[in-house]
């Protein structure tokens, strides 16, 4: 525990990870003030639903544009680049609110949406990519730890702070603040001391990131590809259930909002502690063995509430085990991928892949959006613990059938 915090008196990453969760943070509470407001004021939820879309599926095209961009600009430059045009974006939506304050210009929002999630990849797959140019070599893996703390915590902390201020602060103010303090990181960004080795674009030579490439690196890593299937599986089950929580806290418990907000703040606490905790608490092993034992333990603590999902009281504690569980896995998948990956590959490597989960997502909500009227919300959450068992069983057994190639997995001390 005390490395977590050793890390951050290294001033380029303390300075790094502040400015990145606190970003994380406001961008994710705008998010939320946003579907409260068109939700409110658009009065169109098929115009709502397709905002969704646009704000989440451009992320699967934009992995390979980030690859595109990294391959002609420096990392940083690109992810200051991408803060930058999205407080344009952000500015531009200030300035549609006060003008039509009471009707909703869909067309600017879903643009701005577009945009905005189709260079979603380059800071999330750059971030990790700029850890080895802040910290000595020594400490990447720690660097790679307390960024998924940075996104739990801001996961956590954002629907408690939207949900407070979205009564109080005019959406447009929301909006409008976003944009400043999306240039302020900007410039924190382009102004952190990095290593002599990071100041420099990357040329094609060295960078070596057409797609074939990197999908036989994939294929060719067991630990790869095992983590990477397991993980898409269990999004399109976290996917399915965004739609369905809402309409099971309304339709089935017949409880109001409140009740979704802590629903929403226990899984996000569990996932924070999730990313803390595990990483310490499981410390022997190779990283693909306690991934996948944490993922096929998280799905069958989803076997408790099988039956029992119209009450509350089951749900609610489960929830936070799962989230606990999940997100030691993904500290671990992260580290994984960015291991298996020759470095002059890994931004590529790590756009490609988290293009590949962000697909996962979408579809899982169409799943759900499709089949509630169908099939029914019992059998679409059974739908959902298949998802969330299956997946990490089998990609256990195919990590005990290539065992033997023990190379091939990396191991975090």
């Amino acid at each position: 525990m005390m490395r977590y915090l050793r890390i951050f008196q290294i001033p380029a990453f303390a300075r790094y990870f502040l400015g990145d969760t606190i970003v994380r943070l406001v961008e994710q509470c705008v998010q939320l003030a946003l579907l409260w407001f068109l939700a409110t004021r658009g009065h169109s939820p098929a115009n709502l639903g397709w905002y969704v879309f646009w704000s989440t599926a451009p992320a699967i095209i934009g992995g390979p544009l980030t690859v595109k961009l990294f391959r002609y600009w420096s990392i940083r430059r690109a992810m200051v680049v991408d803060l930058v045009s999205r407080a344009l974006g952000y500015g531009i939506l200030t300035e549609i609110i006060a003008i039509h304050e009471d009707a909703v210009n869909w067309t600017v929002f879903d643009g701005v949406a577009f945009l905005n999630a189709l260079t979603f990849m380059v800071t999330n797959a750059g971030g990790p990519n700029l850890y080895v140019h802040l910290v000595p070599e020594p400490w990447v893996s720690t660097a790679l730890y307390s960024e998924q703390i940075g996104w739990n915590l801001a996961v956590l902390l954002s629907p408690l702070l939207a949900g407070v201020m979205v009564s109080h602060v005019p959406v447009i103010l929301f909006v409008g603040s976003a944009a400043v303090i999306l240039v302020l990181a900007a410039f924190n960004l382009a102004t952190i001391s990095l290593m002599t080795k990071g100041t420099t674009a990357h040329s094609d030579q060295d960078s070596a990131i057409i797609s074939r490439p990197i999908w036989r690196l994939i294929l060719g890593n067991p630990a790869i590809w095992i983590s990477t299937a397991v993980f898409w599986g269990m999004n399109v089950a976290q996917g399915m259930l965004v739609v369905l929580w809402p309409l099971i806290v309304s339709h089935d418990w017949h409880a109001d909002g409140t009740r979704y907000g802590l629903l929403l703040t226990l899984e996000a606490s569990g996932g924070f502690f999730g990313s803390i905790l595990l990483p310490v608490l499981l410390r022997k092993g190779s990283a693909i063995h306690r991934l996948l034992w944490s993922d096929a333990a998280a799905g069958m603590v989803m076997i408790a509430i099988w039956n029992q999902m119209d009450h509350a009281k089951w749900i609610l504690p489960v929830m936070f085990v799962h989230a606990f569980l999940a997100a030691g896995a993904a500290t671990w998948a992260l580290q994984i991928r960015y291991d298996g990956a020759p470095s002059q590959q890994r931004p590529a490597l790590l756009a490609y892949i988290r293009s590949f989960l962000q697909s996962a997502g979408p579809l899982g909500a169409i799943i759900a959006g499709m089949g509630w009227r169908s099939t029914g919300i019992h059998r679409l959450w059974q739908e959902v613990i298949v998802l969330l068992v299956v997946f990490p069983v089998l990609g256990l057994s195919s990590y005990m059938l290539l065992n033997q190639h023990k190379t091939c997995f990396p191991r975090v001390n």
